[in-house]
């Protein structure tokens, strides 16, 4: 009787934290958080530096800066939640071989915003920044100001006024593998002046997804018979007919290793108060 007291006890006190946990991961506050050049992180203790990988453990309702190169931020599922026009969710301004990966971005004018840098990755993230025509002229998902060489690989670009936003003087991009959905433009340019950029990786590989395309696909090949037209400097020649698969990185992931340590605990509990009292007969 006492055993299955004691038992219930735990079990209840376990529930409590699973039903507490998800408040606990959800930052709010109104200054931005930086990673300075130097490598240290300011504003904030709820990102988790390994060497040259800074890793998001809580979702976010403020601004990162990176001011550093050569680093990989990690969003691990992070959910970014500025408030629709709120401000800029990440940026990057005159820095080198930055990955950004794994980021769910939500409002706010800018989804990520890079400037002035050069090889920057940008994979596995979902943006949408909702359709707010006060904010028309800056709002974007992704905003690629001067620099290039950028890769943008593996992400969502959805329900947003603007997909991606490039300049004119932003060069030898290659974007690919994307799924744009839903987008008021999937890409747009300062006066319309898009800068070339490669938009598949070849028959093989594919392009993006493009909800608006109007092509077929008579072989049934997964890759549209013609070409997405863009402008007429861009256009992606092997349009997929399907989104793109990416790895999602769901907010419940912390919550499914609580699971898994719950079930540990229950099964070394049960393993004791079943084990037989020694010297008894």
């Amino acid at each position: 009787m006492k055993r299955s007291a004691s038992l219930l006890v735990l079990l209840l006190i376990l529930s409590l934290v699973l039903i507490a946990f998800p408040n606990v991961e959800i930052v709010k506050a109104e200054e931005a958080v930086y990673i300075r050049a130097d490598g240290s992180v300011e504003g904030t203790e709820l990102i988790r530096q390994d060497g040259n990988v800074y890793t998001m453990i809580a979702h976010f309702s403020r601004s990162i800066i990176i001011q550093k190169s050569d680093i990989i931020l990690d969003g691990n599922g992070a959910i970014f939640t500025l408030p629709p026009g709120g401000g800029t969710n990440i940026i990057l301004t005159q820095v080198n071989n930055v990955t950004i990966k794994n980021m769910v971005i939500r409002d706010g004018y800018i989804g990520i915003f890079i400037e002035n840098c050069t090889r920057v990755i940008l994979s596995g993230n979902n943006v949408t920044i909702t359709d707010d025509p006060g904010f028309f002229y800056i709002a974007a998902a992704i905003r690629l100001e001067n620099g290039g060489f950028h890769s943008i690989v593996n992400n969502t670009i959805a329900n947003s006024r603007v997909g991606i936003w490039i300049t004119e003087s932003c060069y030898y991009n290659r974007i690919y593998h994307n799924n744009f959905i839903n987008n008021k433009y999937h890409v747009f340019g300062n006066n319309e002046a898009i800068s070339t950029a490669w938009w598949d990786n070849g028959y093989l590989s594919g392009g993006n997804y493009w909800s608006n395309y109007k092509g077929t696909d008579n072989n049934g090949d997964g890759i549209g018979d013609t070409p997405y037209i863009i402008d007429e400097n861009n256009q992606d020649n092997y349009p997929l007919m399907e989104p793109a698969i990416i790895p999602e990185f769901p907010s419940w992931t912390p919550l499914l290793m609580m699971l898994l340590s719950v079930t540990m605990i229950a099964i070394i509990y049960r393993r004791r108060i079943c084990k037989p009292n020694q010297g008894t007969e």
